[in-house]
């Protein structure tokens, strides 16, 4: 058996959908900001991973330092010179951070039809029929898989099995 964490759990109930290149762009800019908040607060204050709260779009087009002192109070006891300076001298690393993100998010469809099936194959050792299909298209949400189990003497009509 294949041990999944809670991590791989959740990444595998995401909707993730096709993005424009203007919407790329857009997480981009978030995950610059944050991505580089939480390695200023890891790095300077050796502090642990902290949610940050929602932003607003508007938000995202503040300098760093702006960014950094509206979600978190400790970036107050830096000057702006400071923070905008870690937050350029960051930027290889938050983009090495953000590429692995893309990989990740690839393999949560992977996680999800891995988890779908299995629990195919476990309801079909315990004596069910079991079909798997695609029951509308992505363009409609990427989560478009479903598992259909009935007692092997219960017809059920045919479907586009993946």
């Amino acid at each position: 058996p294949l041990i999944l964490s809670n991590h791989a759990l959740t990444m595998a109930a995401k909707s993730y959908k096709k993005l424009s290149l203007k919407e790329f762009d857009q997480r981009k800019d978030v995950k610059d900001r944050r991505y580089s908040l939480h390695l200023f607060m890891q790095e300077k204050r050796q502090q642990g991973f902290e949610t940050l709260g929602n932003a607003v779009k508007s938000d995202y087009q503040l300098n760093f330092s702006q960014y950094a002192k509206k979600y978190h109070p400790m970036a107050k006891d830096y000057n702006n010179a400071e923070l905008d300076d870690f937050f350029n001298a960051k930027q290889v690393h938050v983009q090495e951070i953000q590429m692995l993100g893309i990989i990740r998010s690839h393999l949560a469809r992977v996680v999800e039809l891995y988890l779908i099936l299995d629990r195919a194959l476990f309801l079909q050792e315990q004596g069910f029929q079991v079909d798997v299909c695609e029951t509308f298209d992505m363009a409609i949400s990427p989560r478009n898989i479903s598992l259909f189990a009935r007692p092997n003497d219960v017809a059920m009509p045919l479907k586009k099995n993946i």
